[in-house]
């Protein structure tokens, strides 16, 4: 599903700060996926939290396929990273800063 391109561009952003969790949406208009960051909200350097404007502006510009964040440590996927995969429908992309 993910081009390289696209992987390179999730990776870029989740190293833009390895601090805290990036987050974002992955989009697909007219068959083109492509991405578009998202300020993270949340007050806990290990979550992330789409702001509302972030998710409006997403909508507007192609139809929400998944949503990506990072890792910033050695985890994979969380049981609430699955849990809200699960309660979207939609997949949730990961990028671990730590094993690349």
């Amino acid at each position: 599903m993910l081009t390289d391109y696209l992987k390179n561009l999730i990776k870029q952003h989740s190293l833009e700060d390895i601090t805290k969790e990036c987050c974002g949406s992955i989009l697909s208009d007219k068959g083109l996926l492509f991405s578009i960051a998202a300020q993270n909200l949340s007050l806990d350097k290990n979550r992330f939290e789409i702001s509302t404007s972030d998710y409006i502006h997403a909508v507007h510009l192609g139809k929400i396929v998944g949503f990506y964040h990072s890792h910033n440590s050695e985890n994979d996927l969380s049981q609430v990273d699955k849990y809200y995969s699960e309660a979207f429908k939609l997949p949730i992309i990961l990028y671990n800063t730590v094993k690349d």
